[in-house]
């Protein structure tokens, strides 16, 4: 059986600066094109799932258990804000063509969103400084009221290191990646400072049952993935300093700068 993937590219297309409508060298490539320039495993071959207009602005998406794509599309981005139109748009590919013949909007009233994950009857979604729970209790693809904010206190002055990368883990906890800017204190929307947990760079969890918030791992820089191999040990990828760390639950890994948030280690 010949493996595939697919790809969810954003390749506008451009005016040449010179005059004219000839394509510059440094021009991104079509979307037709796109595909044909990624470089792959034997096996392995790739079609153009979605690209623009249909999807802008991704920085986030994930599966549902019918094979749908769920994509954050986030136009915060760097002027992160109170409110705003970022959007869950879900794509679906009823034939099985490799592209989607089906797309709609579930939610368009979100700010800041960073990551998504689905469970547990609706979409966890990144929403600086809030972790929010969209309901859809009842799978009709429309929330079934507003947002409910799980968690607050992740820092908006974050810049491009925000809270993000949600993803479940093989312990039944909800686990996310933290940057190095977002001095965060998380908790329960109305917890004390003392009852908050700290974290700026690492990795963090969240039972989602006993709704409990967790720091697993500090240090690196700008974290922005997290993913579990087959043995259930996590790894994240990460921006500027070395790209790729295997998470130790307790860890306290390199920083690009500063001291950590226990500075006896």
């Amino acid at each position: 059986m010949k493996a595939k993937s697919f790809a969810l590219a954003l390749f506008p297309a451009t005016l040449s600066l010179t005059g004219g409508f000839g394509r510059p060298v440094d021009a991104p490539v079509s979307l037709k094109d796109a595909p044909g320039r990624m470089v792959l495993p034997p096996g392995f071959s790739v079609t153009l799932f979605a690209g623009e207009p249909d999807v802008r602005q991704p920085i986030a998406f994930t599966l549902d258990d019918r094979g749908r794509l769920w994509v954050v599309e986030c136009y915060s981005y760097p002027d992160w804000r109170k409110e705003g139109q970022d959007r869950i748009v879900v794509f679906e590919d009823k034939d099985g063509d490799g592209h989607f013949d089906r797309r709609f909007v579930f939610w368009d009233k979100g700010a800041n969103l960073t990551g998504i994950e689905l469970g547990f009857g609706g979409a966890w979604v990144c929403a600086t400084p809030y972790l929010l729970f969209l309901p859809d209790r009842d799978g009709d693809d429309v929330p079934d009221g507003n947002p409910v904010i799980v968690l607050d206190g992740w820092d908006l002055n974050c810049k491009h290191n925000a809270f993000n990368a949600l993803k479940w883990g093989p312990d039944g906890w909800l686990y996310g990646c933290n940057g190095i800017l977002s001095n965060s204190k998380v908790g329960r929307p109305g917890a004390s400072d003392s009852e908050r947990v700290a974290i700026n760079c690492g990795v963090w969890r969240y039972h989602p049952v006993r709704q409990i918030f967790e720091a697993v791992a500090h240090g690196t820089t700008n974290p922005w993935g997290i993913d579990f191999d087959d043995h259930g040990e996590a790894f994240i990828t990460n921006c500027v300093i070395p790209n790729l760390y295997h998470v130790v639950p307790g860890a306290h890994f390199q920083r690009m700068s500063g001291e950590g948030l226990n500075p006896n280690l």
